[in-house]
């Protein structure tokens, strides 16, 4: 296998020591992923507001714009 996707074996075995000695936590559930489920509705909630603020700054820059005479 290592011959075939061009990787030392020494690679390869650390790589699967390090998987079976730290493998669980990517399937970890509970806690963890209620946290990260929590943090990600709140930067969610975050780029919202963003958008909502470029867009309202982007507006009133139009209209300033159009009462310059600019294009």
């Amino acid at each position: 296998m290592c011959e075939k996707y061009q990787i030392s074996p020494n690679l390869y075995y650390t790589w699967q020591r390090l998987f079976f000695e730290n493998g669980q936590a990517a399937f970890k559930n509970g806690r963890d992923n209620k946290q990260n489920a929590r943090r990600i509705e709140e930067l969610e909630e975050q780029l919202a507001h963003k958008d909502e603020v470029i867009a309202e700054v982007a507006e009133a820059f139009v209209q300033l714009k159009k009462q310059a005479g600019g294009s």
